[in-house]
């Protein structure tokens, strides 16, 4: 009977020393996740195509660190048994209530479109839509009214939100909500998957840039107006920059014309773009151009 007693209060004693330290363990774990640092007494089992969620397991605990396409972003703590699937509703519900500020505030994604200023006068300007938009397939060339003594020079690049219709004119007319400025070009990439899916040599155009260029599981041509490029040529020869391609995808995932992925631990972003992904990496200073069907694990690994 004493050697039974005794078992069981040396098991009781355990039990109760992981379970204190199970809680200090998880307690260390949120405030590092809360701080976009990697956990260190849990493991990442699972990432979700979601948008960058994780789920780590821990001394009797579970962690889900939630990172949505949509935005949902919150941090969820249970026992093993806790699933994603337990928060659906409450991400749809966050969804929902998204969508409805959206509507509140009459923001539309489908009236935008970028294009380079072809006339620019006192009162109007005629714009080229980009190559690669959707509505040069109808309009060609676009005029526009401006106001507010606002000015702008031909070869300028815009970012035009309109509402209502374009008329069937020469050139077609749309009324303005707003004009922007951007400074990037109209260019685009074409990856082609290769036999060999070798990593190609990172490319700088000086050592001053923080990013460097490189293209992954595959070759990059890059398309500028009626011309065609190897990635290299166009980030060694100035066409285009690094800071150029980030200010393009982060506008156009803005816009809503691509999805855009955050992965916070990894200091990471993948925008999947039409034919591609592009990963920026704060990690490694890089600018990954990669197949669209590129998943963070892959990127992991060249991380760490």
């Amino acid at each position: 009977m004493k050697k039974n007693k005794k078992k069981i209060i040396i098991i009781a004693s355990i039990v109760i020393v992981l379970a204190i330290l199970g809680v200090i363990f998880c307690n260390i774990d949120v405030a590092r996740l809360k701080e976009n640092e990697q956990p260190i007494f849990s493991i990442n089992t699972e990432i979700m195509r979601d948008g960058g969620t994780k789920a780590y397991l821990g001394i009797g605990y579970k962690i889900i660190d939630f990172n949505t396409k949509s935005g949902f972003d919150e941090i969820k703590v249970g026992l093993w048994g806790m699933r994603y699937e337990n928060y659906i509703d409450e991400i749809k519900a966050y969804e929902a209530e998204l969508k409805q500020k959206e509507e509140e505030n009459n923001q539309t994604h489908n009236n935008i479109f970028y294009a380079s200023v072809l006339k620019a006068v006192e009162d109007y300007i005629i714009v080229e839509p980009f190559d690669n938009e959707e509505i040069k397939n109808t309009y060609k060339q676009i005029s526009i009214n401006i106001e507010n003594n606002a000015t702008y020079q031909e070869g300028e690049n815009v970012r035009v939100e309109y509402e209502g219709k374009i008329t069937n004119e020469t050139p077609a007319k749309v009324e303005a909500k707003s004009i922007d400025k951007i400074n990037f070009k109209d260019f685009e990439f074409i990856h082609t998957k290769t036999e060999t899916e070798t990593n190609q040599e990172s490319i700088k155009y000086s050592e001053s840039d923080k990013y460097s260029v490189k293209a992954q599981k595959g070759d990059v041509t890059v398309k500028i107006g009626d011309e065609t490029f190897s990635l290299k040529d166009a980030i060694q020869n100035g066409k285009i920059t690094a800071e150029e391609i980030i200010e393009k995808v982060k506008q156009e995932a803005k816009d809503g014309k691509i999805e855009e992925e955050n992965y916070k631990l990894e200091k990471s972003t993948i925008y999947r773009c039409n034919g591609y992904a592009i990963i920026v990496s704060e990690q490694l200073d890089e600018i990954i151009i990669s197949s669209e069907d590129t998943k963070m694990e892959e990127i992991v690994q060249i991380i760490y």
